[in-house]
């Protein structure tokens, strides 16, 4: 049972799986929530002294850094084989806020060779009197250079590009 609940879990809030053609959490505030209550999941809030303009700004300088194709081939006891991932930075920007997301494809032998893309993780930044509030939120492994990056480029500070650790 363990075995079965786990990956359904995952799946469930990591957005990887669909049901029926619909993707969850593509909400920003469904999505941040989840994260929080979740314990595989990292989340961060602060505000920056710089107005959403200038966030979005960042934010479309940054991304390009995020468009990667990853290949890894991985051998165990139970599984192996090889993955391809695509990853891309996309910005999205509305009234009084922008999103930064980081959106994963890709087909794996294990999984079954599924290609659903989905949202891995998010930045966003929304107005508020002063600033701009951030909230950073996605998987708790692997993927710390990818929200240093979001963080500084949030701050407006160069950080050149993440290293992915997948």
């Amino acid at each position: 049972m363990r075995k079965f609940l786990l990956p359904v879990v995952s799946c469930l809030f990591l957005t990887a799986c669909s049901v029926g053609g619909q993707i969850p959490s593509e909400d920003n505030d469904t999505f941040f929530n989840q994260a929080k209550s979740h314990r595989y999941a990292d989340t961060m809030e602060f505000t920056v002294p710089r107005s959403v303009g200038a966030v979005a700004k960042s934010f479309q300088a940054g991304a390009p850094c995020l468009n990667r194709r990853v290949e890894e081939i991985s051998y165990g006891p139970r599984s192996g084989g090889r993955s391809v991932s695509n990853y891309r930075g996309v910005v999205v920007s509305g009234p009084g806020s922008v999103t930064l997301n980081l959106r994963r494809q890709g087909t794996t032998a294990v999984v079954g060779g599924t290609n659903a893309e989905y949202r891995l993780a998010m930045a966003e930044a929304r107005a508020v009197p002063g600033g701009s509030r951030i909230r950073i939120a996605g998987p708790s492994t692997n993927y710390d250079d990818v929200y240093r990056a979001m963080s500084q480029w949030a701050r407006g500070n160069p950080a050149g590009c993440p290293k992915f650790r997948i």
